[in-house]
């Protein structure tokens, strides 16, 4: 396509207001004496738990001679939430060692750093809060056991139970 002269300077013209109109936008974007630039970065929140069981502890408990006080585990607790975490137990079992036969059991409590939790641990997805901290940091605390002597015999076999920690930042 060929221009004719008129239309080669209607096109220069308009060419040169592009340009001009281009560094008036640039130079107000940078000519004022003061401006800022916002920044952000984000750290996740950290709530980390370690069940460390206790070598010997968690396999050889005495159902028919019961136990009292028996540490079972150590939790390691780790979080960055300035605000704290709570810490909360639930039981496969409902709180019961129950045997393989599922009709015998045995009825426990737990501490859990230092404090009875209670007759027993919640349900599975029902935790009952055993710990509440109001800072970030790191923590270890004991897992002890008491079980019920049993009352008559019981049939011998496995009695077991799962428990199931829970750590939720505030």
């Amino acid at each position: 396509m060929v221009l004719n002269k008129g239309e080669k300077m209607l096109k220069k013209i308009a060419c040169t207001l592009a340009a001009v109109g281009f560094l008036a936008g640039a130079t107000s974007a940078f000519g004022a004496s003061r401006a800022s630039l916002f920044l952000v970065g984000q750290i996740e929140i950290i709530c980390d738990l370690f069940v460390n069981p206790t070598l010997g502890g968690v396999d050889t408990l005495d159902i028919e001679g019961g136990e009292t006080d028996r540490l079972v585990a150590t939790v390691d607790e780790e979080t960055n939430n300035p605000l704290g975490y709570t810490i909360g137990i639930s039981s496969v079992n409902t709180g019961v060692l129950l045997h393989n036969d599922a009709v015998s059991s045995v009825a426990y409590t737990i501490k859990y750093d230092g404090a009875l939790v209670g007759v027993a641990p919640g349900a599975p997805g029902v935790p009952v809060i055993v710990k509440t901290t109001a800072a970030a940091g790191t923590a270890s605390s004991d897992v002890e056991i008491t079980t019920v002597v049993p009352g008559g015999a019981l049939p011998a076999g496995a009695y077991t139970d799962t428990l199931i920690f829970t750590m939720v930042a505030l």
